[in-house]
């Protein structure tokens, strides 16, 4: 397998050393790496360079987010075996909604092949 760009996986099957098939999926870019900062905020890079913060602090004290008043919880933050902010096993946030917050972008900024025409 082999990444073109980052919303780009190409996947390329060989048989008997002739390429048979091309299959084209979107892939988001992968956390590799989360800190935290002081004011409930995290630091987070992804595989394809990017890198920013993300301030959560509207967030604390909320429904499982009350385990935030202890900042030793929300210190305890770690990367899940499928790539979400991971804190206990109740407190979780998508690594890729995580991406999306960081770049300020949207799913059909990174997937324009995604959309749906306007027609259909």
């Amino acid at each position: 397998m082999n990444r073109r760009r980052p919303g780009t996986l190409v996947v390329t099957c060989l048989e008997n050393q002739f390429q048979f098939a091309i299959l084209e999926v979107c892939l988001m870019a992968k956390l590799i790496n989360v800190t935290t900062h002081p004011g409930y905020r995290l630091q987070l890079e992804y595989d394809d360079g990017v890198k920013g913060k993300a301030d959560l602090s509207h967030l604390v004290g909320k429904g499982v987010f009350e385990a935030w008043n202890d900042p030793s919880v929300f210190e305890s933050v770690t990367i899940g075996e499928h790539g979400e902010v991971r804190w206990t096993d109740t407190i979780e946030l998508c690594g890729d909604a995580m991406y999306l917050q960081i770049t300020d972008k949207s799913p059909e900024d990174l997937f324009p092949n995604l959309r749906v025409p306007a027609d259909a």
